[in-house]
């Protein structure tokens, strides 16, 4: 649909989710039930909050406004918070280390196998990472998700994941971020997204070489 709004339909591969391929890959090594007790929590029982611009915790004002935000949806879903530390928060949290309200726990930088484990075994996220958008879709949840939010997002206006204005309305999304994530799934054609992309570069690269014109010569070149 939004290719089709930007009149760029034609010529355009469509190619599939190379993020996909990567958690379908991962998903037989994840330990969610043991990921959760390694790190005192129970399996669906707990909130996973992950931030990957780590810029905005960098004043004081900043990282109060979320541990506000954090512990205002712990008392309002009664269960814990485990926040994943970027590498470069590290330092942040250290110095702040006895701020933290109860019901938030501090984790440290985890491999992305005990990561992902964490985002199936949660209730649902807090993130404002594009990459974990994605990814707690293919793992069923819903995230509540912290500016800046792309516009137009498809996780958003389809329902999937609810956009706050700001740390501190993390609370006010209610009940809704524990219902069924609707999410219709992805093609059978998935699980093969960067043999695809290679494939259809390849074609393309093939295409020069034998004289062929890409694109609309009525519109320019189309954007891959």
């Amino acid at each position: 649909q939004d290719l089709h709004a930007r009149q760029m339909e034609r010529g355009t591969c469509v190619t599939g989710d190379t993020l996909y391929d990567l958690f379908e890959q991962d998903r037989p090594r994840l330990r969610p039930f043991e990921e959760a007790e390694r790190h005192g929590a129970t399996f669906g029982e707990f909130i996973l909050c992950y931030l990957s611009r780590p810029a905005a915790l960098r004043s004081p004002d900043g990282v109060r406004s979320l541990l506000e935000g954090l512990q205002a949806l712990h008392a309002r879903q009664e269960r814990p918070v485990l926040l994943v530390q970027h590498p470069s928060a590290l330092a942040c949290f250290q110095e702040r280390e006895q701020q933290i309200p109860d019901g938030i726990r501090i984790l440290p930088p985890l491999t992305h196998i005990a990561f992902l484990s964490l985002v199936c075994a949660s209730t649902f996220v807090v993130t404002d990472s594009p990459a974990l958008q994605r990814e707690a879709l293919y793992a069923g949840k819903r995230a509540l998700l912290l500016p800046p939010v792309p516009s137009g997002s498809a996780a958003v206006q389809n329902g999937w994941h609810i956009a706050c204005t700001s740390a501190a309305d993390l609370a006010a999304a209610g009940e809704t971020v524990l219902q069924p994530c609707p999410h219709p799934g992805l093609p059978g054609t998935s699980g093969q997204a960067s043999r695809r992309v290679a494939a259809a570069v390849m074609a393309i690269l093939a295409d020069i070489a034998d004289g062929i014109p890409q694109g609309d010569s009525a519109s320019g070149p189309q954007d891959d």
